[in-house]
């Protein structure tokens, strides 16, 4: 049976894990047609303001305090689109990456998504300087993506064989 986002927030809210029951999250009482701008899922904005609204929406979500279970949610449903927990799809996907490298069998489909949802978020929890390191390898690829790209291309020339000189080119 697959578990939807509603089931997921449901538990995100009841989750005892990381600090009590019935925490609520900072997007929850905002206009639909706002929070559909702000975390990404109005596709007729002009780019600038999309821009601006995800920026003042992460920093929403670093305040939030059901972030982390957000963004596990987020990472475990293998969500594409929206800014969740404050990161984009590929930040979280980094993440992903990270806590798999650590042994959060986040691949693994034979757990069920609740239980997998539990040790990404307690891995999270311990792991702070996650999300640091996780945009510090995006900005590396991105950098070095971007040097490969900027280089010029060099023609090569045909070698000559050493000892012919240029009069045996032309004779």
């Amino acid at each position: 049976m697959s578990e939807t986002i509603d089931d997921t927030m449901r538990f995100v809210r009841t989750a005892p894990l990381l600090g009590g029951r019935n925490r609520r999250p900072e997007c929850e009482g905002f206009p639909a047609n706002w929070a559909d701008l702000v975390w990404g899922l109005d596709d007729e904005a002009d780019q600038q303001a999309r821009r601006e609204a995800m920026r003042f929406g992460a920093m929403v979500c670093r305040e939030c305090p059901v972030r982390i279970e957000c963004l596990a949610s987020a990472i475990v449903q293998r969500e594409r689109s929206t800014l969740k927990g404050g990161l984009s799809w590929t930040t979280r996907k980094r993440i992903a990456h990270l806590a798999e490298k650590a042994g959060v069998p986040l691949q693994d489909n034979d757990l069920p998504a609740k239980q997998r949802y539990v040790l990404l978020m307690r891995w999270l929890a311990s792991h702070p300087h996650a999300e640091d390191q996780a945009r510090r390898q995006e900005n590396e690829q991105r950098t070095n993506r971007r040097r490969r790209t900027s280089r010029p291309r060099i023609k090569t020339l045909p070698r000559v064989s050493p000892g012919v000189g240029q009069s045996a080119l032309f004779d």
